[in-house]
């Protein structure tokens, strides 16, 4: 029953908006208040003052040199699933949903994204084409999962994590000019120097990731173990000796709750197995007929 409060234009919306057009950005409270939480439980809302969706590296870089020119803080945002409230911040929002590029180099076994490309929707492009890509969870970002945290899956086994799953990717610095990671001067962007904090080199415009080819033999298996050192063992030992593509543990509270449906009936499945089948913990394993068998 209240009024709508309008909003107004201003010098710097007018010059973010020479860069990415009219549609695509604002300064609207409808719309920011949307920007200001992600899935933090510790981090306090903020909600920004503008928010801006670019599609290409040219009109980041813009961006950047814009905000620097004007001492405006700027935050990246892929789908705002940062557990550490990365992706809230005042100032500018920048959101690369956009950017969701997919260029296939099956030649070279790799796969260029862009920063809105989701894991889930890569994946499924490159499983058309006979290959599979090293992902965490199908709604993260895959440039962004790559820079935060490095890709950790159940096939890291196999395929490697952090600089192992990329082979190169390309980057907006701080001051608005681009560089690669196979620069000669760029980076390490996973190296350890006494646990200290290290600020982020820029904003990743984009990554080229490695293809794993996939035989048609693959198959998986459940193996039971009472006990998580047991089960912990066994991985071991298959890794040791190469054995599968992917392995992981899984527990009674992860089976249960992707078997069933309600609470209800994860709550009965997961007194099934630990109750009646003395079946605590389960490892998955991936593998060709050479694994399994």
């Amino acid at each position: 029953g209240g009024k709508i409060k309008p909003t107004k234009d201003d010098s710097i919306l007018n010059e973010i908006k020479k860069i990415v057009g009219d549609n695509w950005a604002t300064n609207d409270e409808a719309i920011t208040v949307t920007y200001s939480h992600d899935l933090s439980p510790i981090s306090e809302p903020k909600i920004p003052d503008y928010i801006v969706m670019p599609n290409t590296k040219e009109e980041i870089a813009s961006l950047v040199k814009l905000c620097k020119k004007n001492n405006i803080p700027y935050t990246m945002r892929g789908n705002g699933q940062n557990l550490l409230g990365f992706a809230i911040h005042e100032g500018v929002i920048i959101d690369l949903n956009r950017m969701k590029t997919i260029e296939f180099d099956e030649k070279n076994w790799l796969v260029k994204v862009g920063p809105g490309v989701a894991a889930f929707d890569l994946q499924k492009q490159a499983q058309k084409r006979g290959y599979r890509i090293n992902a965490s969870e199908p709604a993260a970002l895959v440039c962004a999962n790559i820079m935060c945290s490095g890709i950790m899956s159940t096939f890291s086994t196999t395929y490697g994590i952090n600089a192992d799953n990329f082979i190169d990717a390309e980057f907006v610095d701080n001051d608005g000019s681009f560089f690669s990671l196979n620069d000669v001067s760029s980076p390490n962007l996973y190296s350890y120097k006494n646990l200290q904090h290290k600020n982020s080199p820029g904003i990743c415009i984009s990554a080229s990731i490695k293809l794993h080819p996939v035989t048609d033999d693959e198959s998986g298996i459940l193996v039971p173990f009472q006990t998580l050192d047991n089960a912990l063992d066994f991985i071991k030992d298959c890794a040791v000796r190469h054995i599968g593509l992917a392995l992981g543990v899984v527990g009674t509270e992860y089976i249960s709750t992707f078997l069933a449906s309600t609470k209800k009936l994860a709550s009965e499945i997961k007194n099934i197995f630990i109750n009646k089948l003395d079946i605590p913990y389960l490892v998955v394993v991936i593998g060709d007929k050479f694994a399994i068998h």
